[in-house]
């Protein structure tokens, strides 16, 4: 029997690479994974997967790389202004090759409310630099594509939580193993959480039952809680007890947390890592690095407080309909993280 190619872009990624794992122990494909990252290809490599460097926006390299494949995973995105012109060569490579299913991987944070219920026929937002305005744009460039394919299926995931993923476990543990005490008053705002591990769930359902035509999806958990709730859980999970002094130690170096963040954020990326790692090499530095990024994790950055606050919540009733519910429950998910993060040595 043929297995059916299914090309995985972004594989280098946490979504992407999950999604290959998934795919693995599911059986029955090809999996071709691709990413820009290929120090990151161990985590795919495990699954006997060697992982294909590409630069998307190159027409010739990916016509060679979507050739004879089923479908498409599309979980990439950078940092750099190729987005759009990547997704566009992809887009036109894929229908050109006749690939018959092509799923693109979203957010939420496209949405232009922010509060309120929301459902997938919801305003995007498409101006400006931002990453909701750059992935709003991207969605909008795959959904009118939908005629080229077979199936097209655009979803978008709320806050990816579980083992491996960075901002949303890997960072919120180590706030609160620096110490971090979560504020309620900072916290009230909705967190639509879904696990990694029913994101790749739905797009192996898809995969397996491709929908006719354009389908979009709000990826949601079961449970919706505040942000509050969630930290606390977690905190829960790991055993840790919050220090009630840290609202007032950070209070007291507030002051040297905002100048060092302006002072970063003045610098150009590149050349802020040239002075990390020069700064470090004298034992002073060292201790002053390593300072600044405990009262990093104790204090929120305004963009968190931002998050944190908005009222919204993304409807998945679309995604219930379809029988594609999301099945990890909070208690479940939060227990996972935990025990990954004890099993890797990062928390005891």
């Amino acid at each position: 029997m043929r297995l059916r190619k299914i090309v995985v872009t972004g594989a280098s990624g946490f979504v992407g690479s999950c999604v290959v794992e998934a795919l693995f122990v599911a059986g029955g494909y090809e999996i071709v994974p691709t990413g820009r990252r290929l120090l990151a290809g161990g985590r795919v490599a495990r699954f006997g997967c060697r992982l294909r460097p590409a630069d998307l926006t190159h027409r010739e390299a990916v016509d060679e790389l979507v050739q004879g494949a089923y479908a498409i995973v599309h979980c990439a995105f950078g940092a750099d202004s190729d987005q759009e012109k990547a997704t566009r060569t992809l887009l036109l490579a894929a229908a050109g090759a006749g690939v018959r299913t092509f799923i693109h991987v979203s957010t939420t944070e496209i949405y232009a409310a922010q509060d309120g219920t929301i459902d997938e026929d919801s305003p995007i937002q498409s101006e400006g630099p931002g990453y909701g305005a750059i992935k709003g744009r991207i969605d909008s460039l795959v959904r009118s594509n939908f005629e080229r394919f077979q199936s097209l299926v655009i979803l978008r995931p709320g806050i990816i939580y579980g083992p491996l993923g960075d901002q949303w476990t890997i960072v919120p543990i180590r706030r609160l193993l620096a110490g971090w005490k979560p504020v309620a008053e900072e916290l009230q705002g909705t967190a639509n959480l879904v696990h990694i591990a029913d994101v790749c769930r739905t797009i192996e359902q898809i995969l397996a039952r491709p929908p006719l035509g354009l389908r979009i999806y709000n990826v949601v958990g079961p449970e919706v809680v505040s942000w509050m709730e969630y930290f606390e859980r977690l905190a829960q999970a790991l055993g840790v007890a919050v220090p009630s002094s840290a609202e007032d130690q950070v209070a007291g170096e507030k002051v040297e947390v905002g100048f060092v963040r302006t002072l970063l954020r003045l610098l150009p990326t590149s050349f802020r890592r040239k002075v990390t790692f020069f700064v470090m090499t004298f034992p002073a530095g060292k201790r002053m690095i390593a300072r600044w990024q405990r009262l990093h994790f104790l204090a929120l950055m305004s963009a968190d407080r931002a998050l944190y606050g908005r009222k919204v919540r993304y409807s998945n009733a679309r995604l219930k309909g379809d029988g594609l519910m999301p099945r990890v429950g909070l208690v479940e998910g939060i227990q996972q993280s935990a025990a990954w993060a004890r099993e890797i040595g990062f928390a005891q």
